[in-house]
């Protein structure tokens, strides 16, 4: 009898543990919380910009405005001319000035498109100075930087200003541009802030910061 009790013992003792139950609901947690912790953020590949590789086509490609200047607004460009931007808006053979033959001489005659004399929205600038920028450097690239800078100081004009001051500006300074090639052929650094251009459109004038503020 005491052995029969002694094996019984040590029977119960070596035997394994029993194994827990768990639900169907619980063994699902579970799951879920194991497929989250593998999804994390933190167990991606890291994927960064100088890796990915092009998608296949989504669109149409763009048609770059520039190219859709006539060859003579082009070469004015190139050739350091003040431009009115709204020409470029218009994306016509138009010009503000006409050539009339008569035979024996030829008369220049002003055109009379109203058109031409449009203060252009901050809108309409961004889109021909972006026109004029890339045609310049078309032929010399190396000047993006500098024309960029430009354009994001006359922005900057437009929202501090408002209305059209910002465009009074750069008239101004395309005129003056344009001048020292022609007298001195010296070309203007676009990114350099003319500040006696910014005295004469903007003295007395209050930022929209200002008169916000009171």
């Amino acid at each position: 009898m005491d052995e029969r009790i002694q094996a019984l013992e040590n029977q119960h003792t070596t035997s394994p543990s029993p194994i827990p139950f768990t639900s169907g609901v619980r063994s699902q947690a579970t799951l879920a919380s194991t497929s989250q912790t593998t999804e994390s953020p933190n167990f991606l590949p890291r994927r960064i910009l100088s890796s990915a590789v092009p998608t296949a086509s989504l669109g149409v490609p763009f048609f770059p405005p520039a190219a859709a200047i006539t060859p003579q607004l082009r070469a004015q460009i190139l050739a350091g001319n003040d431009i009115n931007l709204v020409k470029i808006l218009l994306c016509s053979e138009s010009s503000d000035k006409r050539v009339v033959d008569c035979g024996v001489v030829s008369v220049v005659l002003k055109e009379s498109d109203p058109r031409l004399s449009k203060s252009l929205t901050m809108a309409e600038f961004n889109i021909t100075f972006g026109v004029f920028r890339d045609v310049i450097c078309e032929i010399q690239p190396e000047r993006r930087q500098e024309l960029d800078i430009y354009l994001a100081f006359i922005s900057d004009l437009a929202m501090s200003y408002g209305g059209t001051l910002f465009y009074e500006y750069h008239k101004s300074f395309s005129a003056k541009a344009a001048m020292y090639i022609q007298c001195f052929s010296q070309r203007l650094d676009w990114s350099v802030v003319d500040l006696a251009l910014i005295s004469r459109h903007f003295t007395g004038y209050r930022t929209l910061s200002c008169s916000l503020c009171g």
